[in-house]
């Protein structure tokens, strides 16, 4: 009975549900739901079954004394002239009334206008004309339209062939979501929605060269080659925030440390000298000051004493020597005074100078061809 439904409603699952009602329930109304609720989902599918008088009256359906019973009707059906439903909106021209799936038509000419309306032609489809209150009837659609549906189901108006007859259904199939996300993104679910959307999950760093890194929330990042530079992620306000810290070396001068002694600091951001550039420091030592015959007590002298850092070597760019040089002095000192007793049994008030601090201090090397031209000059 149902055979011309099958291919556009499975009807497996009603089957398994008529059958369980069957045998558990003596209602013989119940089974009778169970065909009806699949008819129902055939005529919405725009295949309509005339299964009541299959039943020997077991399913019946009960009009009004002026009333017959057609389960599927007219494919132009009678149309409601400008007449009104009881309690309910006015019935245009031309527009034909149907109540749930059974259409109840006077014997005669007059038509009783019930609470749905749809209009109907021969080469259109209906779709699931169910009447809401809530919600505007759907209009008809051409075979091959696109239908409104479901969040999660994409329908379509097809034209069917039966026994040589062409009958419209809608064929509907299930939307599939395009789970695809970039990269820093997840792809999230969201209730009562059928597909997700992609939701970001990570700080995306973008370099000059439009090369891309996902860095996690608290992780850092350094790029390639450039270990001054950090990248760090961190989440705020639901927002990924990346974060940018750069690290500023110390003055660091190559020439008053030897090439081997150079080395990267431990987060290989800035060059530093692996040995102290010199061994140059401040001596002190206690001396007496002698001066024009008059002698002071012991003192406290001091001065500058190590070795600074001092090279000569070929240069193959130049194509000459190099030379660097660099001396251990002096660069911060002070006058301090001291009283000298005399032989004469006088004093005598006496300046000397006191270093503070040394250090190496670059100085000029003299190559040697000019040295041995001086030598020269100084022999004639």
């Amino acid at each position: 009975v149902f055979a011309e439904c099958h291919d556009v409603i499975p009807p497996e699952p009603f089957y398994k549900g008529c059958v369980f009602d069957g045998c558990r329930i003596t209602d013989e109304s119940m089974q009778c739901s169970s065909l009806e609720i699949y008819a129902t989902e055939c005529a919405a599918r725009g295949v309509c079954i005339d299964w009541r008088g299959k039943t020997n009256n077991t399913c019946p359906y009960n009009c009004p004394a002026n009333m017959v019973y057609k389960p599927c009707g007219s494919i132009n059906p009678a149309t409601c002239s400008q007449s009104q439903e009881k309690n309910g909106p006015k019935i245009a021209r031309n527009v034909s009334v149907t109540n749930s799936l059974s259409e109840c038509i006077v014997q005669n000419t007059n038509v009783l206008c019930h609470s749905k309306c749809l209009v109907l032609n021969q080469d259109t489809c209906l779709f699931r004309h169910r009447y809401q209150k809530i919600h505007a009837v759907p209009g008809p659609s051409a075979p091959g339209t696109v239908i409104p549906s479901g969040p999660c189901e994409s329908c379509t108006c097809s034209r069917l062939s039966y026994s040589g007859h062409q009958k419209f259904a809608v064929k509907c199939q299930p939307v599939t979501c395009d789970t695809y996300c970039p990269v820093g993104y997840k792809y999230t679910e969201e209730p009562g929605k059928c597909c997700g959307t992609c939701k970001a999950e990570a700080c995306i760093v973008v370099m000059e060269d439009s090369t891309t890194h996902v860095l996690k929330v608290g992780k850092f990042w350094s790029p390639p080659g450039n270990n001054c530079t950090t990248y760090t992620c961190e989440k705020y306000n639901g927002q990924f925030i990346t974060v940018i810290s750069k690290k500023s070396c110390p003055a660091f001068n190559p020439d008053l440390c030897e090439p081997d002694n150079i080395q990267l600091s431990d987060d290989g951001c800035c060059r530093m000298c692996s040995i102290p550039p010199s061994g140059c420091k401040k001596h002190n030592t206690s001396t007496v000051i002698k001066y024009q015959g008059c002698v002071s007590a012991p003192v406290e002298m001091t001065y500058c004493e190590g070795s600074c850092d001092a090279y000569s070597r070929y240069s193959q760019e130049a194509n000459m020597m190099e030379h660097k040089c660099s001396c251990c002095q002096e660069i911060q000192t002070s006058v301090r005074k001291v009283t000298l007793t005399c032989s004469d049994g006088t004093y005598l008030d006496h300046s000397y100078t006191y270093v503070d601090q040394c250090s190496c201090v670059g100085a000029e090397c003299v190559p040697q061809d000019i040295t041995n031209q001086q030598q020269q000059t100084g022999k004639i």
